[in-house]
C-alpha cells in the first residue's frame, strides 16, 4: 500500500479527450493513475502459486516446495481498514504426505495489523512508516507498479463482464525494490537484507486489464523469476554454495469499487494489546530495550512473548 500518487503527466482536460481509437499506453498510465485518486474501496481476491527450488551447488542436489495461496478481502480507504482472509498450501516435492496448510485472518486498522494465526490474534502497531496503511493496500500497490512500468497496449478483453483494455507491462526490478523496501520495513529491518542484491537479477513481467469506462484496474496477473543467494539475506556461513531460485505467478482481481463495505475488528482482535514494531521484532531475544524507550513511550506493556507474523500475508 503506497505513500503517494505519481504526478500526471497530462491534464485531466486533454485525457478525457482521448477516444479508444487513439488510446495509448502513456495515456492509459495517466488515466489510470487519476481515477485511484478518489477511490473509497474496493473488494479482491488473489491467487498466488510458487514453485520454490534450493539448490546445492556442491552436490548439485535440488529440493523443489510449492506454495499455493488464495485469498479474498476488501479495502475501505475513506476509514483506513483493511481485511484479508487467507489459506495456503505448501509442500516437498515426493513428500505430499507432509503437506502444511495454514488459514490466517488480517486486518489492518489505521496504522496497527491485527493477525489472527492458528488461533490465535496478535497485533502489530507500524506507525513508524511514513504511511503504513497505503503502503499495505494491494491496489495501490498495483497501481504504482503500474505507474511505473514500460507499458504496451495490446488489446482488449472482457472480466466479469466489463470490457478492458489489456496491458503488458515489463516491470523495473529497482521499483519493484523500492516498493518491497516500503513493505518489508514494516516487518522486518532493512538494514539486514541487501535488496538491491537480492532482486538484482529479478525478471518481473505482468499484464494489467484496466476497464474502458473507468479505468480502475479490474485484474492483475504478475510473473516473477529470481535466482537468491543465501549469503545476501545475511545468513551463517553454512549457506555458502547455496542458491533458492524462485518462479511464481500472482493473480489479483478488483471489483466493487465504492460500494459500502463494513469490516468490524472482532472483539478478540480488539482486546489484544498492540505491540510496537521495534520490540515486536526483538521479542524474545537477549536484544536490549533501546536506550531511552520506557513502556509509555511504546504505549504500555509488551508481552516478552515471540509472536509469529507472516509478512508474505500483506
Amino acid at each position: 500500500m503506497i505513500s503517494a500518487l505519481v504526478v500526471l503527466l497530462c491534464s485531466q482536460a486533454a485525457l478525457g479527450q482521448a477516444s479508444e481509437g487513439d488510446m495509448n499506453a502513456s495515456q492509459l498510465r495517466d488515466l489510470v493513475v487519476n481515477s485511484s485518486a478518489d477511490l473509497q474501496s474496493y473488494r479482491f481476491s488473489m491467487q498466488m502459486d510458487h514453485k520454490i527450488d534450493m539448490i546445492n551447488a556442491s552436490s548439485g542436489e535440488v529440493d523443489t516446495a510449492y506454495l499455493n495461496s488464495l485469498g479474498r478481502g476488501a479495502a475501505d480507504m475513506t476509514r483506513a481498514r483493511m481485511k484479508l482472509s487467507l489459506a495456503a498450501l505448501s509442500y516437498v516435492m515426493g513428500d505430499d504426505e507432509n503437506a502444511t496448510a495454514i488459514a490466517l485472518d488480517e486486518y489492518m486498522v489505521n496504522d496497527t495489523v491485527y493477525l489472527k494465526m492458528n488461533g490465535e490474534w496478535s497485533a502489530m502497531n507500524m506507525g513508524q512508516g511514513s504511511d503504513p496503511w497505503s503502503s499495505q493496500s494491494n491496489l495501490e500497490q498495483q497501481i504504482e507498479l503500474f505507474s511505473s512500468s514500460n507499458l504496451t497496449l495490446i488489446g482488449s478483453e472482457s472480466v466479469e463482464g466489463r470490457d478492458c483494455y489489456k496491458v503488458a507491462a515489463r516491470i523495473d526490478p529497482a521499483s519493484a525494490a523500492g516498493l518491497m523496501s516500503e513493505q518489508l520495513n514494516s516487518v522486518i529491518p532493512m538494514g539486514l537484507i541487501n535488496l538491491s542484491s537480492l532482486l538484482g537479477n529479478m525478471s518481473l513481467d505482468a499484464y494489467y486489464w484496466i476497464a474502458k469506462d473507468t479505468h480502475t484496474v479490474m485484474r492483475t496477473d504478475i510473473m516473477e523469476d529470481f535466482v537468491v543467494d543465501l549469503r545476501s539475506m545475511g545468513l551463517s556461513e553454512d549457506s555458502a554454495g547455496q542458491e533458492m531460485r524462485v518462479s511464481g505467478e500472482t493473480s489479483m482481481l478488483f471489483y466493487g469499487f465504492n460500494e459500502s463495505i463494513n469490516i468490524t475488528l472482532p472483539q478478540e482482535a480488539e482486546d489484544v494489546q498492540a505491540s510496537p514494531l521495534g520490540l515486536l521484532l526483538s521479542s524474545g531475544s537477549d536484544a536490549d530495550e533501546p536506550e531511552g524507550c520506557d513502556q509509555d513511550e511504546y504505549g504500555g506493556e509488551v508481552s516478552g512473548e515471540s509472536v509469529e507474523f507472516d509478512k508474505n500475508a500483506l
